[in-house]
């Protein structure tokens, strides 16, 4: 009993006890912070990237690029997302609000184990025709495991999180 009341009086190691219940919390809170950083510099890097690709869609109806070239002026100006071109799944159609078509809703994410290049649509409008596009980019955290991350973002079929990316624009007349 004496051992007992000894040991509960006693108040060294206090502060240890409440470092080892606090720490944990913020150290996650800290990788969480940093992760959703990254997040933020993707998906900035990539409207960046589209805004660009769009601004020379626009400019040259002449010659238009297709799927291929439209992923790869993307990928070039994004340099945080690893293979690029198998990872992106660009849509690109055109809207006409005289027949009251509406924007298809959500993202067609490359959604299968597999690589699927094939677009499901892709138009590359005339001019002064309104544009639509839909860039989905998929991505590995870097910090892997569990984390706030994975309960804000939905998954795709590679376990990779989603982007999405949207622009309108109209392509420009010669």
């Amino acid at each position: 009993m004496s051992l007992l009341k000894r040991f509960s009086k006693k108040e060294d190691g206090v502060i240890t006890i409440e470092f080892l219940l606090m720490f944990p919390l913020y150290f996650f809170l800290m990788l969480a912070g940093i992760e959703n950083g990254f997040v933020m510099l993707r998906h900035a890097l990539l409207e960046q990237s589209v805004t660009n690709t769009v601004r020379d869609i626009q400019l040259s109806p002449v010659n238009p690029p297709n799927y291929q070239e439209v992923k790869e002026l993307i990928c070039d100006g994004h340099g945080l997302i690893k293979d690029c071109t198998t990872d992106l799944k660009v849509e690109m159609f055109s809207l006409d609000f005289n027949s009251n078509v509406s924007i298809p809703t959500g993202a067609s994410c490359i959604d299968k184990p597999e690589e699927i290049d094939l677009p499901d649509k892709f138009a590359t409008g005339t001019e002064n025709q309104l544009m639509f596009m839909r860039v989905c980019a998929g991505f590995d955290p870097f910090i892997k495991g569990p984390g706030l991350l994975s309960l804000m973002l939905p998954k795709n079929g590679k376990g990779q999180f989603n982007l999405v990316t949207v622009a309108a624009f109209s392509i420009e007349p010669q």
